[in-house]
């Protein structure tokens, strides 16, 4: 499930000097530009910490008198100090601050640099809560990022910063790329089990779970070489991390998930340093996503999709990721394939705290490791379960308003942002299942298959509008976390499954495009059988397609 909406928005990083200004204050004429924008999160709640945005910074050690500050919309920042700097990352959802002497710009960030992200940490009461007090505080952990932000989201800081006052922080990418020696147990071939969340509250029991299930059902198949790494929890600090619920309240426990490493930022920054030079590796992240990445244990930060990308390509091995958190589709480009529980704008189901409701649910990691497990997924009957095959066994069965995603998906989405004018609205299920015969892969073929039975052909499937289904229908189930799948899809009354529109949306894209490069680099590594990548074997010849 997705994090705490103010954690979606916030943890987004900085950006850098653009002129370095190291004489002292005096003679300056320093003044601060705040830059705003509509889908900005940072920018409400930075208001929120005062009466509204500062009209001045007063008392700054540097300066004689007060800093004016001032507040500019980003669709209107005077031409010539926009043409002094290029857009940080995350710019659309971000509070950025200009600091200016004149007209000439000496450094620009997002606001979230003043915090440095990279060192923040969640405290003992959110981390090991002593007493019925803090654990209740602990289970609504998102406080603490506004309580951190508003202590730390100074203009001095980037006055001192644009002065040469001090250093900026660093920023989350230089910490992990930078982390420091490797991790035990590194072997030619690896299954990272990633349980990515931040806090044991964050920590649902689904998570221990599905690293158990995983386990279970790859070690058949992979043989007695399987070499796995798990991060979880508090790792080899023995002390309650993962969350329950047991009558209706919400308890702490030990896992009984062993293994001496924690999910944090050093850890997972050495993992994929020891990662170099491997052969293959299957990444499967279980547990948390949000729109601005994945989680660490015990830190506010996130590991972004081009932090993630970059932590990959540093291996230089080939890694597939299997993930069944919220967003996860955003980061389709950084494995050499990738297969998604959730579209980049869409919340997945799963993260269940209760015994109960585990066994009740249709998530993604659950669908597609039980499928490889028992030998469902094996779709065309040659003995191994393909990765593709795993995860169009995973996607059909589903919560309807899902929306899956792999690799292909992002190559599908970027053509249809550029070719918008050419995709139609919607197309009949008929016309789809008559498309997917034609131009489908075996996997995309049986998908479609698996509803005729269920989809009038005359149903019109939406191409172009399946996040606003999305949207709607998740809204009708938010309080239903502990529910079943079952109850949850009667109460949602979707007309057809989401993962319809996905394939609709791919087969019209195979029906116009030639299969380039990329795609067919991404439809070899999907075609692998899991088992046989597991034990270092080579890719599987492509399949038949016309």
């Amino acid at each position: 499930m997705a994090r705490p909406g103010i954690v979606a928005v916030m943890l987004v990083a900085g950006l850098g000097t653009i002129a370095a200004c190291t004489g002292q204050a005096s003679g300056h004429d320093l003044r601060i530009l705040l830059l705003e924008a509509d889908d900005c999160g940072a920018c409400e709640l930075y208001r929120s910490f005062g009466d509204g945005y500062p009209t001045e910074l007063r008392n700054h050690p540097a300066v004689d008198a007060s800093i004016p500050v001032s507040v500019v919309h980003k669709s209107a920042i005077p031409a010539a100090i926009a043409a002094q700097f290029q857009p940080h990352e995350y710019w659309s959802q971000s509070l950025s601050v200009v600091v200016l002497d004149g007209d000439e710009v000496l450094h620009v960030g997002n606001i979230a640099e003043a915090s440095d992200i990279a060192n923040a940490r969640f405290p003992d009461a959110i981390m090991a809560p002593a007493n019925a007090a803090e654990r209740e505080r602990a289970a609504q952990s998102s406080h603490f990022y506004g309580e951190h932000f508003k202590a730390t989201w100074k203009l001095g800081y980037f006055v001192d910063v644009a002065l040469g006052r001090r250093q900026p922080h660093p920023s989350i990418r230089e910490a992990m790329l930078g982390a420091d020696g490797g991790i035990a147990g590194v072997s030619d071939n690896n299954l990272v089990l990633w349980g990515s969340t931040a806090t044991p509250s964050g920590n649902p029991l689904y998570i221990s779970e599905r690293i158990a299930d995983t386990r279970e059902a790859l070690a058949p198949i992979a043989g007695p070489s399987l070499n796995v790494i798990t991060l979880y929890g508090n790792g080899d600090n023995p002390r309650p991390d993962t969350s329950v619920l047991v009558d209706g309240e919400e308890r702490f426990i030990q896992s009984p998930i062993d293994t001496p490493h924690s999910p944090d930022l050093q850890t997972l920054g050495r993992l994929f340093e020891s990662l170099r030079g491997t052969g293959h590796n299957l990444l499967v992240q279980i547990g948390h996503s949000g729109p601005t990445g994945a989680p660490l244990w015990g830190h506010l930060a996130t590991v972004d999709a081009p932090l993630l990308e970059s932590l990959v390509d540093k291996t230089g091995s080939e890694l597939v990721m299997v993930s069944g958190a919220c967003n996860s589709g955003q980061f389709a480009a950084a494995p050499s394939c990738g297969f998604f529980a959730a579209h980049p704008e869409v919340v997945a189901t799963g993260c269940q705290k209760s015994p109960e409701a585990l066994r009740g649910s249709d998530d993604y990691l659950g669908e597609f490791f039980g499928g490889v497990r028992s030998s469902e997924a094996d779709l065309d009957r040659d003995g191994a379960v393909s990765f593709a095959e795993a995860h169009w066994f995973a996607s059909v069965r589903l919560e309807h308003h899902q929306i899956p995603y792999d690799s292909l998906d992002a190559l599908v989405d970027a053509y249809w942002q550029a070719n918008a004018d050419a995709l139609p609205d919607a197309i009949g299920f008929a016309r789809l299942g008559n498309l997917a015969q034609r131009v489908g892969s075996a996997e995309e073929q049986w998908a479609v298959a698996q509803f005729v039975d269920r989809v009038p052909g005359d149903t019109p499937i939406t191409t172009s509008d399946a996040l606003r289904i999305n949207r709607e229908a998740l809204e009708k189930v938010a309080a239903m976390t502990e529910a079943s799948s079952v109850e949850r899809n009667a109460t949602m009354a979707l007309d057809y499954p989401l993962v319809l529109s996905s394939l609709a949306r791919r087969l019209l894209w195979r029906d116009r495009v030639e299969v380039g490069p990329a795609a067919a680099k991404i439809r070899h590594c999907a075609s692998q059988g899991i088992g046989d990548f597991l034990r270092g074997g080579e890719p599987q010849a492509l399949p038949p397609h016309d």
